[in-house]
C-alpha cells in the first residue's frame, strides 16, 4: 500500500511575515484575506482579537494591532524553498496549499530517520526562523492531512500527549512526526466534524450536515443503502472516508521534479575506486526509490566536491537519457561516463596528480558527491521503448508492459487473430506491429 505523508508548518503566512518584518515578534498583528482575518498572532489573540471580526472592527477597537494583507506571492517564494528540501527526500511531492504538502514514503524501511533528515535539512537551508512542522503518515491520504493539521492545531496544548502519544514516532521543539497505523485509522478520526473530510464533496458534506449527520462516526451509523438514496452513488465514497479508506497516491506534481543522493566524507576520498563504489551504492539508494514509487527518470547530474592542494572545487556534470527508464544497468552506463568525463577533466589520476605549472604532486581529496535524477516521472506504457540495451529480465518487463498496452488499444480479439501467425508472445507482439 501507499504510504502517503503530510507536512504542515503551522502559521506559515505569520512565520513569512515575521521573516520578512522582525518588528513582528513583537507586535500583535492579523492577516486579512478577502475581508476576513485568516491569522491572528499570539499577542493580538491576547488583546481580544477573535476570527469573527472584520478588518475595519480591529483597526478601531484595538488600533495597537497591525493588520496586514494575505501576500501569496511571498508565501508562494518561500514555499518553493521548502518544496526543493522535500524534493531531496521523495520523488512524489505534491503541493497543497502554502506551507502544506504531501510526500510518498512508500518502501522507506525507516520512516522516523527519513523525516528526522528531512527536519535538519530545512533548518539548514531555510530562510524561516522559528518554525513548527506537524508531520503525519498513514496509507490513508485523508488521514495523513488529518493528523498534520490536528498536530499543528494542538501543539502545545493541554492534553497533546493524551491526544497524540500513542501515534508519536519523534518530536522535538519543532517538530512532531506521528503515524497512524491501518488498526487505527477509524478511531483516529471517528470524533471529527464530517468537515473534516476534505477530499468528499463540498456538496455532499452540506447534504449529511443538513441530515443531521454532524460528526464522522455518525455516518458509519446509517445504512449505507439509505445514505446512497439521500445523496447518491457518492455515498459510497463518503462511507470509506469515514473509515479512513483512501488510496489516493500522491500525485507528484512538483515542476522542479528530482531526486537527490548525497554522501559527506569527513576524511576525504582520494581512490577512483572508492569513489566508484561509493556511487554504485548510492545509485542503487536512488534506483530503489525509483522501483518504490514506480518512478522513472530522464537524466542525471553528478557533483563533485574536492580540495585540490588545499583550494575548494566544485564540477558538476548532467548527462541526458535516449528515455525515461528505472534501469539500473542503463542509469549505470550513463553515470560511468560522466565520472570519466569528470576523472579527465580534473586529472584524478590517483592518490595525486602533476600540476602543469611546477610538475610537482598535487594532492586531492574528494569531500562530497550528490547524485540528482532529473525529470521524475511516472512511466508513459504507451511510449515503452521495446528495442533498448537493458537486461533481459528488465526487457521482459517491458514487453510485458507493451502488450498489455496495446491490447488496451485494439482489443485482445484482434490480438489473438495477430498471435495465430506466431507461437510466443514476442512474436505476438511484433505480428501486431506489422498489422497495424
Amino acid at each position: 500500500m501507499r504510504q502517503s505523508c503530510c507536512i504542515k508548518i503551522a502559521d506559515f503566512p505569520m512565520k513569512c511575515e515575521e521573516m520578512r518584518d522582525s518588528s513582528l515578534r513583537d507586535t500583535p498583528y492579523v492577516i486579512i484575506r478577502d475581508g476576513r482575518i485568516t491569522h491572528i498572532s499570539a499577542s493580538a489573540a491576547k488583546a481580544g482579537v477573535d476570527f469573527k471580526m472584520s478588518g475595519d472592527l480591529v483597526k478601531t477597537v484595538y488600533p495597537s494591532v497591525r493588520v496586514l494583507p494575505y501576500d501569496s506571492e511571498l508565501y508562494s517564494s518561500i514555499h518553493t524553498d521548502f518544496l526543493d528540501v522535500y524534493a531531496d527526500c521523495s520523488p512524489a511531492v505534491e503541493p497543497v496549499k502554502e506551507g502544506e504538502v504531501f510526500i510518498d514514503l512508500t518502501g522507506v524501511r525507516d520512516e522516523a530517520a527519513e523525516i528526522k533528515g528531512l527536519v535538519d535539512k530545512v533548518r539548514t537551508r531555510s530562510r524561516v526562523p522559528g518554525i513548527y512542522m506537524a508531520i503525519c503518515s498513514s496509507t490513508s491520504k485523508l488521514v495523513s492531512r488529518i493528523g498534520a493539521n490536528l498536530v499543528a492545531i494542538y501543539a502545545g496544548a493541554a492534553g497533546f500527549q493524551k491526544r497524540f502519544g500513542r501515534h508519536i514516532r519523534d518530536a522535538s521543539d519543532d517538530f512532531v512526526f506521528v503515524k497512524v497505523k491501518d488498526e487505527l485509522k477509524a478511531d483516529f478520526i471517528k470524533g471529527l466534524p464530517v468537515q473534516y473530510l476534505w477530499s468528499a464533496d463540498r456538496a455532499d458534506i452540506d447534504k449529511l450536515y443538513r441530515l443531521g449527520v454532524k460528526r464522522i462516526y455518525d455516518i458509519r451509523r446509517i445504512p449505507i443503502s439509505v445514505l446512497a438514496t439521500q445523496i447518491g452513488d457518492s455515498a459510497y465514497r463518503i462511507y470509506e472516508l469515514s473509515y479512513g479508506i483512501d488510496s489516493t497516491p500522491v500525485y507528484p506534481c512538483y515542476p522542479e521534479m528530482e531526486l537527490c543522493e548525497r554522501r559527506v566524507f569527513g576524511r576525504g576520498i582520494s581512490e577512483i575506486e572508492c569513489l566508484i563504489s561509493v556511487l554504485d551504492d548510492m545509485l542503487e539508494a536512488l534506483i530503489k526509490r525509483l522501483a518504490d514509487t514506480n518512478m522513472t527518470t530522464s537524466g542525471l547530474a553528478l557533483e563533485v566536491h574536492w580540495i585540490d592542494s588545499g583550494k575548494r572545487e566544485m564540477t558538476s556534470l548532467t548527462k541526458k537519457l535516449k528515455h525515461h527508464t528505472a534501469s539500473q544497468s542503463y542509469i549505470r552506463n550513463a553515470l560511468r561516463q560522466a565520472v570519466s568525463e569528470i576523472v579527465a577533466g580534473n586529472g584524478f589520476a590517483g592518490s595525486t596528480h602533476l600540476s602543469s605549472d611546477t610538475d610537482s604532486p598535487r594532492e586531492w581529496e574528494i569531500e562530497e558527491i550528490c547524485i540528482r535524477f532529473k525529470g521524475i516521472k511516472s512511466p508513459d506504457l504507451a511510449k515503452v521503448d521495446l528495442f533498448d540495451d537493458l537486461e533481459r529480465r528488465e526487457r521482459k518487463q517491458r514487453l510485458q508492459k507493451a502488450m498489455l498496452s496495446i491490447e488496451r488499444r485494439f482489443g485482445v480479439d484482434k490480438i489473438e487473430l495477430a498471435g495465430k501467425l506466431a507461437c510466443s508472445r514476442h512474436d505476438q507482439l511484433r505480428a501486431v506491429l506489422d498489422m497495424f
